[in-house]
């Protein structure tokens, strides 16, 4: 080294140094070897430790620790987790101030055996993944990584099987099974007959229950160990005695044979979840179809005279031996038949015609559909005048209330040119040759009406239809040869037929 002094033309002095070469030293750090060891249950942080030194010389920066996080994928998702498994601190006394980071601040450049202590963190869920604590510090040549390793203990865990039992009956024997040395329970119901808590295993009882309704023991049972295991509840149920009973009604229980029956049940004391059966005559099976089951309803068309219907009822959560509704006893009507004396009737406009029903039985009710162009509507022999064509429905109804229908026509013919060919002379003389004044047509004209009258004006014969030929006599005497003068009267909307008859003898 030499210096060279430059006299200025100011007052100052300036000093330059020339090709100095000063002496650098690098930054150094050092660890010892971790002691201790690390045991805890899982999901509890651990309370004991590993533990090392850190030393530093020269340095011109903190000593930074950093326990990287665990990244894992979870077989159920494809994101990617981190969690921070391992905590360390420089004064484990104060719980607070665990984290995943340390920085140690030099003195004068050094640090001397600062003393790091590590722990298992209460999350931990690889615990046979060891820390990797990276140690650097600014100017080092390179990190350095200490590894901690611990032991994780799992919880004791315990299974144990849900009971439901009768009143007055006995529980299986409770065998706990898992990971625990022995379990310890408590019961939130002794009234079932069990003590309010015990250990180990739960032997048989005899379960009581003096209520209407279940009763459920809630029993938690904890698992012991080394790591006392998450409590398990499982569950005790008692059901009561009941008396149960059945109701059934029909809402009609004289039928017609394939007529639709309803059957409702009214329950009484059957518990939760009862199971119902519908039977005929005791069966579930044969030549009824029973449909319905586990319903409170049961409709069938199948049922026969004399058939028994009946519910039973059977608990599928409650104590109580199946109930069998008092039997109903079904009786079946024979169907009435009913007929026409003629299927179809034929009129001309304005003529009326009977239309006269047949029927096997006693009927109790007519009713005629349509109603228009009858008389009556409720008779078995109505009226039928029907302007146009029509075809009647007659429903008759027996006794026992089964119906039988029946259909008949009334056709009107269309209204004709009528001719009825009526003979001007008669010789009712006995001689079997036009004795009688003959009329065939008047035949289709039932409720015509015949009228023959005296020149002078006196009626001396009259008829409604023409079911008899007129022989020529007046009060039972011989009408003297003449002329005679007649009105007749069809009856149907049409012209009267009016003219003479001469009577020869």
């Amino acid at each position: 080294m030499h210096y060279k002094f430059i006299k200025a033309f100011f007052p100052a002095l300036i000093i330059i140094i020339c090709n100095v070469a000063l002496a650098q030293t690098t930054p150094t750090f050092s660890f010892t070897t971790p002691t201790g060891t690390i045991r805890t249950c899982a999901g509890i942080a651990s309370a004991n430790y590993q533990q090392f030194t850190v030393s530093g010389r020269n340095l011109t920066g903190d000593i930074k620790l950093v326990i990287p996080p665990v990244t894992y994928v979870n077989n159920n998702s494809t994101q990617a987790t981190t969690q921070q498994a391992w905590e360390m601190t420089t004064t484990p006394n104060n719980l607070s101030t665990f984290g995943y980071t340390l920085n140690i601040h030099p003195v004068n450049g050094q640090v001397d055996n600062v003393t790091i202590y590590v722990r298992m963190g209460a999350d931990n869920l690889f615990p046979q993944w060891p820390a990797s604590i990276t140690i650097s510090t600014d100017g080092a040549d390179a990190s350095q990584t200490v590894y901690i390793t611990g032991t994780q203990v799992p919880l004791a865990v315990v299974d144990a099987v849900n009971q439901t039992i009768c009143n007055n009956t006995s529980t299986q024997k409770m065998v706990f099974t898992g990971t625990g040395t022995g379990y310890s329970w408590t019961n939130d119901k002794p009234e079932i007959g069990l003590a309010a808590s015990g250990t180990g295993d739960i032997p048989p009882f005899v379960g009581t229950n003096s209520t209407s309704e279940p009763l459920r023991a809630n029993i938690t049972v904890t698992p012991l160990g080394e790591c006392t295991g998450t409590p398990h509840i499982f569950h005790i149920t008692v059901n009561p005695t009941l008396q149960p009973s059945l109701n059934v009604s029909a809402d009609k229980t004289i039928l017609c044979p394939g007529e639709v029956a309803t059957f409702t049940a009214i329950p009484l004391n059957v518990g939760d979840l009862p199971i119902y059966k519908w039977l005929v005559n005791g069966q579930t099976t044969g030549g009824n179809s029973i449909s319905g089951d586990n319903t409170l309803t049961f409709v069938t068309d199948k049922l026969k005279d004399g058939d028994q219907v009946t519910c039973t009822v059977t608990g599928s959560t409650y104590c109580y031996m199946p109930y069998t509704s008092t039997p109903i006893t079904i009786k079946t009507a024979p169907l009435p038949e009913i007929h026409f004396s003629s299927n179809n009737y034929n009129i001309y406009p304005s003529q009326s015609v009977t239309l006269l029903s047949i029927a096997n039985t006693d009927i109790t009710s007519y009713s005629w559909k349509p109603t228009t162009g009858l008389n009556h509507a409720d008779i078995p022999n109505p009226t039928a005048s029907p302007a146009v064509t029509t075809t009647y429905q007659l429903t008759a109804t027996e006794a026992g209330g089964c119906t039988a229908t029946a259909n008949v026509t009334v056709t009107v013919l269309p209204k004709l040119k009528i001719n009825l060919d009526i003979p001007n002379t008669f010789t009712p003389n006995g001689d079997g040759v036009h004795d009688t004044w003959e009329i065939p047509k008047l035949a289709d004209f039932p409720q015509s009406t015949i009228k023959v009258y005296t020149r002078y004006g006196s009626l001396i014969y009259q008829s409604v239809g023409y079911t008899k030929s007129w022989d020529g006599t007046y009060q039972n005497q011989k009408l003297v040869t003449g002329t005679y003068y007649y009105v007749i009267d069809l009856k149907i909307d049409e012209p009267l037929f009016s003219g003479f008859v001469y009577i020869l003898r």
